[in-house]
């Protein structure tokens, strides 16, 4: 069963405010965080009971930072890694590189470490043999026919054709 109140029933609850919890099997637990200025309250859950939905306005992840009221989904067994933060960013002129004539780090540093693709571009692939690359794709290479066409016209020349 889920409810709410008012009153601490977790020594966690220590905002003096309205709280969900979870009674199961002669037990009290704090869903919400307890913390939350302003309280929680009950929304939902689940038929099965793994779910249950209440409403706060404290940010509970790290990516709902606006202080406006956001329902969340408290799931057994659940829950998910959050992003690691962004880099921190360097305090002025020469705050980010490493003295000069230091060796560098022990640890590569490469967009693995930092997230995203930056702005390494992969090299593309080769093309095979007699082949070239054009416009990012693999096309047949053109070959030159100046012999060809010399003899082409010396042919015509020589049967009173055109030029």
């Amino acid at each position: 069963m889920y409810f709410e109140t008012k009153n601490p029933l977790s020594p966690d609850d220590v905002n003096g405010f309205q709280d969900v919890y979870e009674y199961d099997r002669g037990v009290t637990s704090l869903i919400s965080s307890g913390t939350a200025i302003g309280g929680s309250a009950f929304v939902d859950a689940g038929a099965d009971g793994r779910d249950v939905f209440f409403v706060t306005s404290q940010g509970l992840v790290r990516a709902d930072g606006d202080g406006l009221p956001s329902v969340y989904d408290a799931r057994v067994d659940g829950g998910f890694a959050e992003p690691p933060l962004p880099p921190e960013p360097c305090g002025g002129e020469g705050a980010c590189r490493a003295p000069a004539g230091a060796p560098p780090s022990g640890t590569p540093s490469g967009t693995s470490d930092v997230g995203g693709s930056g702005n390494v571009k992969p090299k593309p692939a080769r093309c095979k043999s007699g082949f070239v690359r054009k416009g990012g794709h693999c096309v047949k290479k053109k070959t030159k026919h100046h012999k060809k066409k010399k003899h082409q016209k010396k042919r015509q020349h020589q049967k009173g054709g055109k030029h």
